[in-house]
């Protein structure tokens, strides 16, 4: 069997431009014959008229320094790679509908220039490359990288700005943004990502977005944005961050515009850098989940973030800190810590507040400021605090929920004030999965119904007390024999008659400070201690039991 095979010739021809500006006249080349598919075109500079191109094709296409190429309307198709040194024109007017379509390499090379209208269609198959010093204007129409396999962006130049940037990559095939990339872009109405495509960024530098981005990957198609470098810079006053994709995300995301407006997130959005405000708009993040495994700095005000009913969830293993340098506060609606080997820090004067705080791993730390937690989530006082000497931490319980108000995780108090508020629930020592506490300064208060220290079990109550104090304003309830610390003081608070039952255990050192002179505080057992105890205001009642030192 015979088998037979296309061969196709390759050929070159160079524009002469000597009977106008016709691409599709023979006599405009050098060999008398119109290109096609086949054939690679040179466009040099100095002839007399500069081709004008309204439907036709070529393999290469090379544009040489001082040279202009002009494509009128219609489509043009470059099989091969597209090489600019000089001048592409890309509609003559508004309303040209041009369409250029590159089946290989785009390559604006040093001293090029490009320019767009607002119907133009530019779609690039393999990659592309802007040099320094080229001005590469695209800021009217769209362009799109397509077709099959992989392509790669790579951009030099200061100048360089898109309109609409589409990656239309679909898998296995993929768009990324080049980690060579040494100068920032802009995009001037949005870029986009579209069904089963992925699109990729390794570029450490700011990306500039005047418009929106969206990923349409929220069916499952198997796309998505997942950007492991840089920042997106929003610049824009109005404009939607739409990135629906499973496994999406961005890394950097800064709210930078220059007029009031907002910033709407239209799905739950993780970010593997930092989220950072910098401009008059604001981001609005309705009810949607906002995953950030970076700091979070604002240096506008709480006005620069509308929290909603939205949950902000801080991730990863590295510490996230906050930066509020305008003022001091931020407000969350929802805050999660999911940090398993990590931790959120909170310094430099930062006072942080949230409706509800949902711990799943990890903890928080106190510097300098404060955490505010009006609700906890969990059925008990789960994860790490530290709280240094400037540091204030407040958390509130619901009472109505049993085991609330339980002691389940690390309390590492090294000065300032931690308060939980328990309401009418009593505070567990240890709560479910065991407690330590570490206090070497300040005060732990527990506010509220009191403290139940309880017998040995399964559940491990681990102490080191060197220092500092621990207040209750209600009962304290002992039954742990282990329960002996050398160091530190008990003080016993509030208006309410409350009970010092030390069934088991002993105390080093106890203060009295009820609020008023007849307010009594009971003994249900004997009490030792190491010290002799402090009356400050109040009655201690002995019911018939003694005080006795160790």
């Amino acid at each position: 069997m015979l088998l037979t095979v296309p061969v196709y010739l390759l050929s070159l021809t160079t524009w002469v431009g000597k009977v106008g500006r016709n691409w599709s006249y023979p006599g405009n080349w050098d060999t008398g014959v119109v290109p096609d598919s086949t054939t690679d075109v040179v466009i040099p500079a100095g002839t007399e008229y500069s081709p004008e191109d309204e439907n036709s094709k070529c393999r290469d296409l090379t544009i040489d320094k001082g040279a202009t190429m002009t494509i009128r309307r219609f489509k043009h198709t470059v099989m091969g790679d597209l090489n600019c040194s000089g001048m592409l024109v890309l509609g003559t007017t508004r309303s040209s509908t041009v369409s250029l379509i590159v089946k290989g390499d785009i390559n604006f090379l040093e001293g090029s220039k490009a320019i767009d209208a607002i119907f133009t269609q530019i779609s690039c198959y393999g990659n592309m490359m802007i040099a320094p010093k080229a001005e590469i204007m695209l800021s009217s129409g769209s362009f799109s990288f397509a077709g099959p396999g992989n392509s790669t962006f790579t951009n030099h130049s200061s100048f360089t700005r898109f309109s609409r940037l589409n990656s239309c990559k679909k898998t296995p095939g993929s768009f990324t943004i080049s980690e060579a990339c040494t100068k920032e872009f802009s995009i001037g109405q949005y870029y986009s990502n579209a069904p089963g495509c992925l699109s990729y960024n390794q570029y450490n530098g700011p990306i500039f977005l005047y418009g929106g981005i969206s990923d349409q990957n929220d069916r499952g198609e198997g796309g998505g944005i997942m950007w492991d470098a840089g920042a997106l810079v929003m610049i824009n006053h109005n404009a939607s961050i739409n990135i629906g994709g499973k496994g999406s995300y961005l890394h950097d995301l800064y709210i930078s515009g220059i007029h009031p407006g907002k910033v709407i997130l239209c799905n739950d959005l993780k970010l593997m850098g930092i989220m950072a405000f910098e401009g008059v708009n604001c981001l609005d993040a309705g009810d949607k989940t906002l995953s950030i495994a970076g700091d979070w700095i604002n240096r506008v005000g709480e006005s620069a973030f509308s929290e909603g009913t939205s949950t902000v969830r801080f991730i990863g293993n590295e510490p996230n800190s906050f930066n509020l340098s305008s003022t001091p506060t931020e407000v969350f609606y929802n805050l999660e810590i999911d940090k398993p080997e990590g931790r959120v820090v909170i310094d430099n004067g930062a006072g942080i507040t949230c409706q509800n705080y949902n711990w799943t791993s990890g903890g928080i730390e106190v510097v300098d400021g404060s955490f505010t937690a009006l609700n906890l989530v969990d059925k008990g006082i789960w994860g790490d605090y530290t709280c240094s000497i400037r540091g204030r931490i407040d958390l509130n319980v619901d009472d109505r929920v049993p085991g609330s108000a339980d002691i389940c995780g690390k309390i590492d108090l090294r000065g300032g004030i931690m308060t939980i508020k328990t309401g009418n629930a009593l505070s567990s020592w240890p709560g479910e999965g065991g407690s330590t506490l570490l206090i070497s300064r300040g005060i732990l208060f527990i506010d509220g119904k009191g403290i139940n220290i309880l017998a040995p079990s399964d559940r491990r109550l681990s102490y080191v007390i060197t220092g500092g104090t621990i207040r209750t304003s209600g009962d304290l309830v002992c039954k742990n024999p282990e329960f002996n610390p050398s160091k530190g003081h008990v003080s016993l608070t509030g208006s309410e008659n409350t009970l010092l039952d030390m069934q088991a255990g002993s105390l080093n050192h106890l203060i009295v400070s009820k609020t008023h002179s007849h307010d009594v505080c009971e003994l249900g057992s004997d009490l030792i201690c190491k010290e002799e105890p402090t009356l400050v205001k109040g009655r201690l009642d002995l019911k018939g039991f003694s005080v006795r030192k160790k």
